[in-house]
């Protein structure tokens, strides 16, 4: 991969985050960082980008450094990769094997959006980017082929029968409880094995996943009360 360095405005970067796999900024680490360049300009590794046209570029990896350099209002020394760079794939390599790896949940994330987005790519391909098993990978390709099916055929009834219902609020739930749990992985298998299929239920069962996830939380580590 032939790649160049230069000097560039952090306005003319672009942050999208679909392009990448970490739920949410960790602002201890953009503090951290921040702190880092005040002391020494070049501390920490250029930014990696890939230019879009127009002067445009789109970030690659360094998402915690370019907020710490936005906070200081400075421009970043970048790496320009290819313009044909797969941003979101490059993105969760070089994340998977961070100094601050993705989590268990992140990284699940990241395995079923390339399912999504690259159905013909094997699992062994998969877990490497992300940094998972190959296994792991296998067992999330079958509940989204089960989901996929489950989804069409819930489609092609409801053409009949009007317009399909709302999303849960149990659904909504999930989502919260997800984001919660992401911040706590000192946490022993049992939330683990609660976590590989609470994105899989909903209704009741969605519910009882809840309850079971409180409960586990709860006996592990005291952070919710009984």
């Amino acid at each position: 991969m032939t790649t160049q360095k230069q000097t560039v405005p952090l306005a003319s970067i672009i942050l999208d985050e679909k392009l990448w796999p970490r739920l949410s900024l960790d602002e201890d680490r953009v503090r951290e960082f921040k702190e880092l360049y005040q002391a020494e300009p070049d501390a920490l590794p250029a930014l990696e980008v890939v230019p879009v046209g127009n002067g445009k570029c789109k970030l690659a990896d360094g998402w915690h450094r370019y907020h710490a350099l936005l906070q200081l209002k400075r421009s970043a020394n970048c790496v320009i990769l290819p313009s044909d760079t797969d941003i979101y794939v490059y993105a969760c390599k070089v994340s998977s094997v961070s100094s601050k790896p993705m989590t268990r949940v992140e990284k699940r994330k990241a395995a079923l959006n390339l399912l999504k987005q690259h159905k013909e790519w094997s699992d062994r391909e998969i877990s490497r980017i992300c940094g998972v098993s190959q296994p792991f990978v296998s067992k999330l390709r079958k509940s989204f082929v089960a989901r996929t099916m489950t989804t069409l055929s819930g489609e092609a009834s409801g053409s009949v029968s009007g317009a399909r219902e709302k999303p849960s609020i149990a659904q909504s739930m999930i989502k919260t409880m997800i984001k919660f749990v992401n911040e706590y992985e000192g946490l022993d298998a049992r939330v683990d094995a609660i976590l590989d299929e609470i994105a899989e239920e909903d209704g009741q069962k969605a519910i009882d996943t809840l309850n079971a996830v409180a409960k586990a939380l709860s006996e592990t580590a005291g952070i919710l009360a009984s």
